[in-house]
């Protein structure tokens, strides 16, 4: 574990380096503990956090820009959910909001968004109103 921890691996410039290593950090925590606080499922998405506290801004970022670039209607609910809790998590959990987070937020919400990708700007409208 104290391999995976290195400021080698979590700053490495190749941002899938970075999440590979946080996905293994995950699995050896959830393998690890013996008494999981949350369901598998819920274990993995409140991993998401230790982004935060070491200092991975842009891996942060890059989840809110995937998450809602990549929704659409015809997921289940249940992923809807899942991202919208990810997102709720790490903005809840923020000290400051990184400038860069908020890009990804207000585009999504934009006009032309609401139009070609109305999902997309859904998720973005119930995150945006935790900021207010």
């Amino acid at each position: 574990m104290m391999a995976l921890i290195s400021d080698r691996l979590l700053r490495h410039p190749n941002t899938d380096v970075r999440i590979s290593v946080m996905s293994c950090i995950c699995e050896v925590l959830r393998i690890s503990s013996p008494h999981q606080p949350y369901e598998n499922e819920r274990m993995k998405v409140k991993c998401c956090i230790i982004l935060l506290d070491i200092g991975c801004d842009s891996l942060v970022t890059k989840i809110f820009e995937v998450l809602l670039s990549t929704i659409k209607f015809n997921h289940p609910q249940a992923v809807f959910s899942y991202m919208e809790d990810i997102m709720t998590w790490l903005l809840d959990e923020s000290d400051d909001i990184p400038l860069g987070l908020l890009k990804p937020i207000l585009a999504s919400v934009q006009k032309e968004n609401q139009i070609t990708s109305p999902v997309s700007s859904w998720l973005g409208e119930s995150i945006k109103e935790l900021l207010n």
